[in-house]
């Protein structure tokens, strides 16, 4: 094992350790125990022999967790084994503690996606399978959008993963299936994933409609489980449509100018895509240069929020590597960067009550490890307090210039593929683990300041 291999070993190790410390470090508590407390509902009512109160609950409620039925029983397989311990030990835990059982859950789903992650890296040659893995494990859309935000996006970015690698394998049938079951989990996914299936699957209409069933069964059988068959003994009653996720009234409700360029940007390249299939001339990058186009021009127009990202960082991390080193470090750290400070730091503190960064410090393990939270106000230093004011409108707008900066230098280099990417690797030793630290500077940061913040206020 050579000097370099030595330090990559110990990085690795300490990337691991910060997962960790993200999972269990923050937790966005509102979002994480609205899910929790319909999971743990689920199982009140099977329990008790009384499943048809838990539709009727959802009806009178009109499902509050946004999640349809079916992915809302999914989940609650999770939840399964600490539920039977309490009941059955009568312990009496407390939904922070299943809270935190939740985001092991998290933990445990992004641990697995990056194991296929690095399985796909394996099919690129030596200098990109680093760098690929490089960038998917210090994007702060993994570390902060995925393990300390801790929504259940990661599931839907799991079988995303799952299905570029059956993509990869040429197992269309299976890529098809893991496809439709990242979209059932959350149907932004599709953004990611249509461009694939079009450029896969464009030059022959009918592969279309033979894949496109496969693609479509889970989204459908989530819709019909949860309208005909779970709320079926003549529930069907107009709020009966509040127990799917209306992701996409969410999402165009900005404006009938925003809604009119989504759709029309959206349809044009679909039509786009299944001309150049048919046409023959697909080169590898359009698989990842066309599903972030798609997906960062679909979020230009809408509002979205940070966890969402987790989506395109496989395809960010390749596209990274597809261009020249001098473009990639810099752009991987401004992307970091950006997020943390113009992203994060807003978002964080965007709501009711204005103090969720630090919610999501006071509400975690490790904090009440430092301290018990008893009956404590909420806490009055906001990380957003020390940056200077700009609104979020214009914080969303600096990062996704960062990203449509990548798109273009992927795009300049898909349109000449016979360029070769220099690697400064080759001739600086450690190159790849320094560059590894510096990807990591921005989450670090902004765990030191959060927790410093924190630690103030209990002095």
């Amino acid at each position: 094992m050579n000097k370099g291999q030595y330090v990559r070993k110990y990085l690795y190790v300490l990337i691991l350790l910060l997962q960790v410390f993200l999972a269990f470090g923050f937790v966005l508590f509102m979002d994480v125990q609205i899910i929790v407390n319909w999971l743990l509902t689920f199982w009140d009512c099977v329990w008790s022999g009384s499943i048809r109160e838990y539709a009727q609950a959802l009806i009178e409620a009109k499902n509050p967790s946004n999640y349809n039925i079916l992915l809302n029983i999914i989940m609650a397989m999770g939840m399964f084994p600490i539920y039977a311990i309490d009941r059955l030990m009568k312990l009496g835990i407390s939904i922070d503690a299943f809270c935190i059982w939740f985001k092991a859950l998290i933990l445990l789903a992004n641990l697995g996606t990056e194991y296929y992650v690095i399985k796909i890296a394996e099919h690129y040659n030596a200098y990109e399978k680093t760098k690929i893995i490089m960038f998917y494990l210090t994007s702060v859309f993994l570390l902060y959008g995925s393990l300390a935000l801790g929504q259940i996006d990661c599931f839907g970015n799991f079988f995303a993963v799952l299905a570029f690698w059956e993509w990869i394998r040429k197992k269309h049938g299976r890529m098809c299936l893991w496809m439709s079951l990242a979209i059932m989990f959350k149907g932004l996914a599709a953004f990611l994933l249509i461009p694939i299936f079009l450029l896969e699957f464009g030059k022959s209409y009918l592969q279309i409609i033979k894949y496109g069933m496969i693609f479509l069964i889970m989204p459908l059988v989530s819709m019909i489980f949860g309208k005909y068959i779970f709320l079926g003994y003549g529930a069907m009653v107009s709020e009966v449509n509040h127990t799917s996720y209306d992701f996409y009234e969410r999402i165009f409700e900005n404006s009938l100018w925003n809604t009119s360029i989504v759709v029309v940007f959206l349809v044009c390249l679909s039509f786009y895509l299944v001309w150049k299939s048919h046409q023959g001339n697909v080169v590898q990058e359009d698989y990842i240069f066309y599903p972030l186009l798609m997906f960062c021009g679909f979020i230009t127009f809408v509002v979205w929020h940070p966890q969402w990202m987790i989506y395109c960082t496989l395809f960010l991390a390749i596209a990274l590597t597809k261009i020249e080193e001098r473009y990639a470090i810099p752009l991987g750290f401004l992307l970091n960067s950006s997020y943390i400070l113009f992203i994060a730091t807003r978002w964080v503190t965007y709501g009711s009550n204005g103090c969720i960064d630090n919610m999501m410090v006071q509400h975690s393990l490790m904090a009440k490890l430092i301290h018990r939270v008893s009956g404590k106000v909420w806490l009055e230093t906001h990380i957003i307090d020390y940056l200077p004011q700009y609104t979020m409108e214009i914080s969303v707008s600096v990062f996704m210039g960062c990203l449509f900066i990548v798109l273009f230098l992927l795009w300049k280099k898909k349109t000449s593929p016979s360029q070769e990417v220099v690697s400064y690797s080759r001739y600086i030793p450690l190159y790849n683990e320094v560059m590894v630290i510096i990807q990591l500077l921005p989450i670090i940061g902004f765990i030191v300041v959060s927790y410093a913040l924190y630690l103030k206020n209990l002095v």
